[in-house]
């Protein structure tokens, strides 16, 4: 790995998984603390810290495509 970045297309490889990530994990959140019966809040608070752990390992891997692209 020479440290030259990403290519034009592993940007856009990069950041439509960043955009597909950060938009279901708002969904999910906002889905939650609307429609959940009780514990909204703290339910909310579950689910974006589960997406955003879950979402580590595909940001990772989107990470390395984009850098080979």
């Amino acid at each position: 790995m020479s440290g030259d970045g990403f290519s034009d297309t592993g940007m856009i490889v990069f950041f439509v998984t960043m955009l597909v990530m950060s938009g279901g994990l708002m969904v999910a959140t906002c889905t939650t603390a609307l429609f959940a019966r009780r514990h909204r809040l703290l339910k909310a608070l579950g689910v974006f810290l589960g997406g955003g752990i879950l979402g580590v390992p595909v940001l990772i891997v989107a990470t390395a495509v984009a850098m080979y692209i």
